[in-house]
């Protein structure tokens, strides 16, 4: 059983590269989609804005601060991607920034009882319409319209999948 699922996981993670892959290669010069910036995890920016010779002037543009408290701090990695910037807070909230400004552009709460640590949001270029990917600490994967923040309809049921079914029968005490 266990090798059936992890082959039927290594066509469904192969497939996803085949079809997120060229989407991501084509993103802008200022986008940084995934962790790391690139499929190759360079974590480099050709922008030529920045340098030796400024970066010593460089003063800071904004924050975003949030509204929650008494939960630590967030150690996530911001994404952009489409022209907005994607975050998710200590409480498991995802937002949506305008890069330039901090302005938020939507909210989402999955409402996760007890928030544990975690990284941040994927982005999937989609076909037709971006996704924002979200697992959560309590066991749920998120699929949100990009533009909108909304849960994506036809991902799961009305936007999500439980991914605790199976997993949590031989360790109950992990969510």
């Amino acid at each position: 059983m266990k090798s059936r699922v992890r082959g039927v996981a290594a066509v469904i993670a192969a497939g996803a590269v085949v079809t997120v892959l060229p989407g991501l290669l084509a993103q802008q010069p200022y986008e940084w989609p995934l962790y790391g910036r690139d499929s190759a995890g360079t974590k480099y920016s050709p922008l030529k804005q920045i340098n030796t010779g400024n970066v010593s002037r460089l003063r800071r543009a904004w924050t975003y601060a949030g509204t929650e408290k008494g939960i630590g701090s967030p150690e996530i990695t911001p994404i952009v991607a489409g022209g907005m910037m994607y975050i998710s807070t200590p409480k498991q909230r995802v937002v949506a920034l305008e890069p330039e400004t901090g302005k938020v552009i939507w909210e989402f709460d999955p409402k996760v009882d007890r928030p544990r640590h975690h990284r941040g949001v994927s982005y999937w270029p989609g076909v037709g319409r971006a996704r924002i990917l979200h697992a959560t600490s309590d066991g749920r994967l998120i699929a949100l319209d990009a533009e909108t923040g909304k849960p994506a309809p036809e991902f799961g049921s009305n936007g999500e999948v439980n991914l605790k079914p199976g997993a949590i029968d031989k360790f109950p005490t992990a969510w």
